[in-house]
């Protein structure tokens, strides 16, 4: 028996540190290391091969205000 696949699911938008270092101009021993928090959203589960991304898939997402669009290539 297989089990209907949803059509909705709902996730988070977390946070997720991105470390860069800032260049100091006027003393270069001075760089300075800067941990920016950037949105990170995580998508995973057999929901996703079923939906047609598979492993190693390539994925194009297409932007727009709040909203994107993934799909396979």
């Amino acid at each position: 028996m297989t089990t209907p696949t949803r059509q909705q699911r709902h996730v988070k938008v977390h946070r997720l540190l991105y470390s860069r270092t800032v260049k100091d101009k006027h003393h270069r021993h001075f760089d300075q290391r800067v941990d920016e928090p950037v949105p990170w959203i995580r998508l995973q589960g057999k929901w996703l091969a079923k939906a047609g991304f598979a492993i190693d898939t390539p994925v194009t997402v297409k932007v727009s205000e709040g909203c994107l669009i993934l799909t396979t290539e």
